[in-house]
């Protein structure tokens, strides 16, 4: 059990087998029991979601800055830095993410936390920086999207290390003691996909 914290086999809002879609490198074979596709060559749109954190401590959250692609209707998690960071390095990845990835349409930070502080000083040195007002609370959001990562929208890459963490931390989700990495992925998938379904942003606002 993800941190001692106990969770349905299969899941709690999200369940496991909703996570199978993996994309793979050229020339990557597939895994059996996964259905996996070669990452598109070009995207519609890459852009990058942060959850930030208080205060980097040995029990706090972490910070997850996720980069997205979006191909059609769906979104492809193409790199994720997912650790405990203080202000500091939290500005430092940032950075960094920017000038690797110079195809970037918006680095996309929650306006909480010291994400308030990131955004203003980030303004000052790179450009597309947006602030993203929280709509609803965590498990509102995680209701909203589930239906696209069941549907099979989200696709995670076949081999990065941090994978099977990140289904344990989606799956484990309310009962896990973090949810970062998910709800990062929460904010991209509502802006790229739930925003097309008025219904959806109406559940989210009545929460």
């Amino acid at each position: 059990q993800y941190q001692q914290r106990p969770v349905p086999a299969g899941g709690g809002i999200l369940k496991r087998e909703w996570f199978k879609r993996r994309w793979t490198l050229p020339g990557q074979d597939a895994v059996e029991g996964f259905e996996c596709r070669s990452v598109p060559t070009q995207f519609d749109h890459i852009s990058v979601w942060t959850d930030a954190a208080f205060k980097k401590t040995e029990d706090s959250d972490r910070v997850a800055i996720g980069v997205f692609g979006v191909k059609g209707v769906d979104l492809y998690l193409l790199h994720l830095v997912w650790d405990r960071m203080g202000f500091g390095d939290t500005v430092k990845a940032l950075e960094h993410i920017r000038a690797s990835w110079p195809q970037l349409s918006g680095i996309y930070i929650e306006d909480k936390a010291n994400g308030s502080a990131i955004i203003e000083t980030l303004r000052g040195k790179i450009a597309g920086v947006i602030a993203v007002e929280p709509e609803g609370g965590k498990e509102a959001r995680i209701q909203a999207v589930a239906p696209f990562i069941e549907a099979g929208n989200l696709w995670l890459p076949l081999s990065a290390s941090w994978v099977e963490d990140y289904v344990v931390e989606a799956c484990s989700f309310p009962k896990a003691p973090h949810d970062d990495a998910i709800d990062c992925t929460a904010y991209a998938l509502t802006h790229y996909c739930a925003k097309r379904y008025s219904s959806i942003l109406d559940a989210l606002t009545r929460d």
